[in-house]
């Protein structure tokens, strides 16, 4: 999904399809309008996003993953304290590693429903 719509063109999002296999039917690439992304970012997925004020990096985001079912509803699994985890971190942040083994392990089971 991209923050940046301006930029991100119909053939941009192509090229970076082309680059890195993704297969059609499987990967889904969204633009839209910004303010309503960033909306859906921040209430739909509880994911920080924002314009930068660096003027070489535009926009800022988490590096967080949501893992989103077929009919639209966000999927995950409990942290070690039983609470439902709503995004999977996507980088290593104070020490904690990512957690792509966890986010790839439960989007298979997903697929396999």
């Amino acid at each position: 999904m991209s923050i940046d719509p301006d930029y991100d063109t119909q053939s941009i999002l192509k090229n970076y399809a082309d680059r890195h296999d993704a297969i059609d039917g499987l990967w889904h690439f969204a633009r839209g309008d910004k303010a309503a992304t960033f909306q859906l970012a921040r209430e739909g997925f509880s994911a920080y996003v924002g314009e930068s004020k660096d003027s070489l990096i535009k926009f800022e985001h988490s590096g967080n993953f949501a893992l989103v079912d077929r009919e639209g509803i966000i999927r995950s699994r409990k942290d070690p304290y039983g609470n439902w985890m709503m995004v999977y971190s996507g980088v290593e942040e104070n020490g904690i590693e990512p957690q792509l083994k966890e986010i790839i392990e439960d989007a298979q089971t997903l697929l396999n429903k």
